[in-house]
Parts: C-alpha cells; sequence; structure tokens
C-alpha cells in the first residue's frame, strides 16, 4: 500500500499499475450485430458492412442536392 499525491488516498499494488483496455464489444445500431472495436473508439456506431452502404446512401443524397443548389443557381 502507497499514498497517492492527491487526495492521500491508499493504493495497492495491483491496482497501482496501468493495465490498458485493448477492446470492447459495441452493437451495430442496423442490424444489431456485435462488433469489437478498439477501447478508446468512441464514434463506431455501425459494422464495417453497414457503414459502407450508408455512406454509399449518404454521399448519394449529399451529390443530388449538391447538384440541385448548382442548377437553382444558373436559372436565376
Amino acid at each position: 500500500m502507497f499514498l497517492t499525491s492527491s487526495n492521500r488516498k491508499q493504493i495497492c499494488e495491483k491496482c497501482s499499475t496501468y493495465q490498458p483496455i485493448n477492446t470492447k464489444t459495441i452493437i451495430c445500431i442496423d442490424y444489431g450485430k456485435e462488433i469489437e472495436v478498439k477501447a478508446w473508439d468512441v464514434n463506431t456506431k455501425r459494422c464495417k458492412d453497414c457503414q459502407l452502404i450508408y455512406r454509399k446512401e449518404y454521399k448519394k443524397i449529399w451529390y443530388k442536392n449538391r447538384v440541385d443548389r448548382c442548377f437553382l443557381n444558373k436559372n436565376d
């Protein structure tokens, strides 16, 4: 046992060393499939297959809106 510099709390030798968490399991928001990701990955919400489908649809909508805006500006 030893005392920490802040708050003078006692910590055992086992807890005093750094123990990294390598992976964690999340659930895909589209299909509910379990996915294993790195512990610090907080942005992943979909599995790789669902992410590819989502990005393809997102880009399709984004480009369509972009083209529509360009045509509206040229006609004015």
